[in-house]
């Protein structure tokens, strides 16, 4: 268990800026790593990430060494002499058929904000007897059809009008007698209930209507108006994140390989490791509240972690993270693929220049913190080390029997979810204009 928190927090370095990376759950069935090939969008939420979750409280914010500007990353670790052809297993991705397609504008129909008698609903939920919780009372990512009576009475009819994202709480009775557990039998209950999906049980009908209301614009801005056009759109997003997963997995390949073949010289910096420590406190804190927990109870119950181990288990994952940027800050220092100031501040006008940063508070490059800017820094310069060793590596596909899928997954509701985001995002857009 603890092997499988920490190999999933090391993922987040590939993919995101310190400022907004976040821990991840195998119960919450929710994928929390970032494309390393992340648009400039993500890339502003990635940048202005601390200031919005208030994260950079630490001492370590006056101190330079917790920023790879502040430091020399071959002071801390010394790379294998030859990196010219850095063996990794990833599967190619996957042609995108137009039954894809179809299955995954379907997916997005089935999306709903609100529940309705009959829709199906992901869930989260806590139980509770007595102020206690008690066993069977628990469960994370739980599919349930409203009306069906497969939960007591008043569970499901108590669902209907929540929106996702909202938590309820019912206060209810088991039935006297109880078959599933007669010691249960007429006590009163209370189910702490987080709706994380909503699947309508009528799909509204595929239309140039239809279309027209998603909002949606091409790479070139023109407005997607047709069904036609729609499915040209959707190809183009699940080739994209074809293409994503495989670089994410040949990232992740690279990233093991310089791990497992270079050599770490004594203590790491401090001042970085309590920065990624804090950012993946402040996180898993995140995620810890919406089931309704507090961050050792959230740990006890994903990662089994016993009395304060939860807090040594996430320090473990930011000194992991933190060797994984001295990895790619020492690559980086070698091969002259430094970002420096100009380059960066190039970006940080392009981020400037989108909707919406004027009202968060940032008109300028001076609206920029330091622990903002060398962020983003850090987040360019990983992206262009993955990209130069990724030209050199030797890339194979795995055998069959061990072939993760990884092409395949943008076709699941991750995917449909994704699309839903962009939806969500031009309808914002309008909104504001």
């Amino acid at each position: 268990m603890k092997k499988r928190m920490t190999a999933a927090m090391l993922a987040l370095v590939l993919g995101c800026s310190l400022a907004a990376c976040g821990g991840s759950s195998e119960q919450s069935g929710s994928g929390s790593e970032e494309s390393s090939t992340a648009t400039t969008e993500e890339a502003t939420e990635e940048t202005t990430g601390a200031q919005q979750q208030n994260v950079t409280s630490g001492e370590w914010v006056e101190d330079p060494t917790a920023f790879l500007s502040g430091i020399t990353a071959a002071d801390y670790v010394t790379l294998p002499e030859d990196r010219s052809s850095i063996p990794v297993e990833a599967a190619k991705p996957q042609e995108v058929t137009e039954e894809a397609v179809e299955s995954l504008i379907n997916n997005v129909r089935s999306i709903g904000e609100e529940v309705h008698d009959g829709d199906t609903v992901n869930i989260n939920y806590i139980g509770m007897m007595d102020g206690q919780q008690f066993q069977g009372g628990t469960a994370n990512g739980q599919y349930l059809t409203i009306g069906s009576g497969s939960y007591i009475d008043g569970f499901e009819s108590g669902l209907i009008g929540a929106k996702v994202g909202e938590t309820v709480t019912l206060d209810l009775k088991f039935p006297d007698p109880y078959e599933n557990n007669p010691d249960y039998a007429g006590k009163d209950v209370q189910f702490i209930v987080t709706v994380n999906n909503v699947y309508l049980a009528e799909l509204p009908e595929l239309n140039d209507e239809y279309v027209v209301g998603l909002g949606l614009h091409d790479s070139f801005g023109k407005a997607i108006t047709t069904v036609d056009e729609y499915r040209v759109f959707v190809k183009a997003y699940m080739e994209e994140q074809y293409e994503t997963n495989y670089n994410d997995e040949v990232y992740s390949g690279i990233m093991e390989w310089l791990d497992q073949n270079s050599t770490y010289a004594g203590e790491l910096p401090k001042a970085m490791v309590d920065r990624y420590n804090e950012s993946l406190v402040s996180q898993i804190t995140d995620e810890a509240l919406q089931y309704g927990m507090d961050l050792e109870t959230y740990m006890t119950n994903a990662y089994g972690t016993t009395g304060d181990g939860y807090l040594s288990m996430i320090r473990e994952a930011a000194e992991q993270q933190v060797k994984y940027l001295l990895l790619l800050g020492a690559v980086a220092e070698e091969e002259g693929l430094q970002i420096p100031d100009d380059a960066l501040e190039t970006k940080l006008m392009d981020i400037l220049e989108q909707d919406g940063m004027a009202e968060q508070g940032y008109t300028s490059i001076d609206s920029f913190t330091m622990d903002e800017r060398e962020s983003y820094r850090e987040y360019l310069m990983r992206l262009d080390v993955l990209e130069f060793l990724k030209k050199s590596a030797v890339i194979t596909e795995p055998a069959v029997e061990t072939t993760t899928d990884a092409g395949t997954e943008p076709v699941e509701e991750g995917a449909a979810e994704g699309l839903e985001e962009i939806i969500e995002d031009a309808a914002e857009q309008e909104t504001a204009q």
